[in-house]
């Protein structure tokens, strides 16, 4: 028997939560131009496990989640990312840093963000620093990408909106070291 990879188990799981708890609406997977587009908006690679995540689970979504999704605009069954960091980055009181990510509300405003100043080797605390640019839409090849950098991951961080920007100075709070182990703990949270 192959081992299952991580992700294959979290949307297993999400499957079994989903049956029990009621399907959300269906999300469609995004198309490559949509991939393209959000990235090239938001000025940064998407984490690899997110998007294969955006592939493969839409029909298991979760009804109480307000995760958001790539492409299509509609944000009645499900909100968009990219409008979804337009709208937390223009909050008047506490506005969004552009260097994270916003992909899930937590249900009282505050927002679960990729840290994009960080990556990290998925499911470890390994991280690199990042200094610069890292380019937008290729794919991790030796000669662009000498240290694998578009196959790593980011940090998954809490933005509290009323602590504002603040805590960019007291240090924000990392909820797991990648998406999939945020993925994996909102599943087991959820049951």
């Amino acid at each position: 028997m192959a081992k299952m990879k991580p992700l294959d188990v979290a949307i297993e799981s999400m499957t079994f939560v989903a049956e029990v708890q009621g399907f959300a609406a269906p999300a469609p997977p995004p198309t490559d131009e949509d991939v393209c587009e959000a990235q090239e908006v938001l000025g940064v690679p998407l984490p690899p496990s997110y998007l294969e995540f955006m592939e493969r689970a839409g029909e298991v979504l979760l009804p109480d989640w307000d995760l958001y999704w790539i492409g299509g605009c509609d944000l009645v069954t499900r909100r968009n990312l990219v409008l979804a960091n337009e709208i937390e980055r223009d909050h008047e009181e506490s506005p969004l840093p552009p260097f994270l990510i916003a992909f899930c509300d937590d249900g009282n405003g505050d927002q679960y963000c990729f840290d994009t100043r960080t990556r990290t080797v998925a499911g470890s605390d390994q991280s690199v620093e990042l200094e610069g640019e890292v380019g937008i839409g290729e794919r991790a090849d030796p000669a662009t990408d000498p240290f694998n950098l578009q196959a790593l991951e980011y940090p998954i961080v809490l933005w509290d909106r009323d602590q504002g920007l603040s805590q960019i100075r007291d240090g924000l709070y990392v909820v797991a070291t990648d998406f999939v182990d945020w993925l994996k703990a909102q599943v087991h949270e959820s049951t």
